[in-house]
């Protein structure tokens, strides 16, 4: 050991580019890792906002006036299908309504469509709701289904 710390020859080239390689073996990878880790970061983070975002978006629909809601659903004609069902596009002259259904967060604004349908399968004060909300930063749409109780069994 003495012997090694009185060598002042230093290390050759051969010894400093042997180590080099073996430091970018082991550093390369690690450098993937954090990058697939930013990249998975950023797409969770897209999936709750659009997961809040929806969840807002269902709360407020919950508030409305149930016969209002039956109302656009018995005189609509903008309809959209979603897993074989027709749901009727919800729309709102409620001057809050743009920003439920267009939302700017964090710089990202999202788009979502609301669909109301009576179920047949339900009591008559019951009415089915989806959320759909467009993707953002090469997310998937999210779907979000609830159901609206009227407010007299609230």
């Amino acid at each position: 050991m003495g012997k090694f710390l009185r060598n002042k020859r230093g290390f050759t080239l051969v010894e400093v580019l042997a180590a080099l390689t073996i430091l970018s073996i082991v550093v390369i990878p690690m450098f993937s890792f954090f990058a697939q880790a930013y990249d998975y970061t950023n797409r969770n983070k897209a999936t709750t906002l659009s997961l809040n975002v929806a969840q807002n978006a269902l709360t407020y629909m919950q508030k409305q006036h149930f016969k209002e809601i039956i109302n656009i659903i018995d005189s609509s004609t903008l309809t959209f299908e979603n897993d074989g069902k027709e749901y009727h596009e919800y729309n709102s002259t409620d001057p809050n309504y743009p920003s439920i259904v267009s939302p700017t967060i964090n710089g990202d604004t999202f788009t979502l469509n609301i669909g109301i349908r009576k179920n047949d399968d339900y009591p008559d004060y019951l009415i089915d709701v989806i959320i759909i909300v467009q993707p953002i930063k090469n997310n998937k749409e999210l779907y979000l289904k609830g159901v609206i109780a009227n407010e007299k069994i609230r």
